[in-house]
């Protein structure tokens, strides 16, 4: 199975295995934590990291859009790793979905460089808090959660450990709903990840591996 559908909100969400969650009442696709350049700004710190190819990460990308039919595109923070650097430059000239897809961006806490940069890739910023229907739009995860909303958010690069009985264990990414808040995965390579548990019964955790998606 290559997506789940979640009731989140009082609407249906698809968390899907490509790191993506999809809302079809409003056509609009959600990814968080990319992370581009992360691995540039080590090596410019003297790190040996190779470099995860923006194309392949953009195709993801596209696919996910032209596979649900998607005309919006929400980045909940953390496009971008830290100072401008080469990766920048390549994704001013791949990072191209189309004209009929509106781009938004809410900056995360390492999405230092000046917000033009993101306007010339197409987005429009829009600030933490912001109203989505009846999601709340941030990107980290709010520590008092407000009554009656719903937030969408990433920041955590939430993981579950798979344990097996020779006590092998795996970590894998995986989307958290909660009661009142969804968490995506970092759709970046290289993120690490936060391992996460069910806080209550009712909480949902879909993890995914190997281009497949599974509630845990």
């Amino acid at each position: 199975m290559n997506q789940i559908e979640v009731f989140f909100g009082q609407e249906v969400l698809i968390a899907r295995a490509d790191k993506t969650l999809y809302w079809p009442k409003e056509n609009t696709l959600f990814i968080a934590d990319l992370h581009f350049g992360k691995m540039a700004h080590f090596r410019a710190n003297g790190l040996a990291v190779p470099e995860i190819g923006v194309k392949n990460i953009i195709e993801v990308i596209q696919k996910a859009l032209q596979t649900t039919g998607a005309k919006k595109l929400v980045v909940l923070g953390d496009f971008f790793h830290s100072m401008a650097n080469s990766i920048l430059l390549e994704l001013e000239i791949v990072w191209q979905f189309g004209e009929d897809v509106e781009q938004w961006l809410v900056p995360g806490n390492h999405d230092i460089i000046d917000q033009e940069q993101f306007v010339k890739l197409g987005f429009k910023i829009i600030p933490q808090g912001t109203q989505m229907g009846p999601f709340t739009l941030v990107h980290e995860p709010p520590e008092e959660p407000v009554a009656n909303s719903f937030y969408l958010c990433g920041h955590i690069h939430p993981g579950i450990v798979m344990k097996g009985k020779a006590r092998q264990s795996l970590r894998l990414p995986c989307f958290y709903f909660g009661e009142s808040v969804a968490i995506l995965p970092a759709f970046g390579a290289f993120t690490g990840m936060a391992k996460i548990k069910h806080k209550v019964k009712s909480d949902t955790v879909i993890a995914m591996a190997d281009g497949e998606v599974f509630k845990v």
